[in-house]
């Protein structure tokens, strides 16, 4: 190992969370207090990326909609297209985001939903 580098492994943690992680013993090393909080957050943090990563790996044959819906009148249309859906074994993944008429617009023009549910004829 170059001796520049030597120091490297404990010094780039210590910049990230400001603690020290590892104190040096006679026999090799050991986790400080910080690095025992931090390993308990960092396995906490991989295993929920590791279901992040297997319920992505499992919806991916599953279409994505991003649905804007006003609040009160999308929300009671939902209902029965969703059933209905589900009932042809049709159902995609959906992304759900209520806001006001202008804020759906907006939405809807900027790209960050698919489709606007305002209200529906005859109501």
């Amino acid at each position: 190992m170059l001796p520049q580098a030597r120091g490297c492994g404990q010094r780039l943690p210590r910049v990230a969370v400001g603690h020290s992680l590892v104190t040096r013993t006679p026999r090799g090393a050991r986790l400080t207090p910080a690095g025992e909080h931090a390993l308990e957050r960092i396995r906490i943090a991989l295993g929920s990326l590791a279901t992040a990563r297997a319920t992505m790996g499992e919806a991916q044959d599953r279409p994505l909609v991003r649905l804007g819906l006003l609040p009160l009148v999308g929300i009671g249309a939902l209902g029965p297209v969703v059933k209905a859906l589900q009932q042809q074994g049709d159902m995609p993944r959906l992304i759900l985001r209520t806001d006001t008429i202008q804020g759906l617009l907006d939405l809807l023009v900027s790209g960050e939903v698919d489709a606007v549910v305002g209200g529906l004829d005859g109501e």
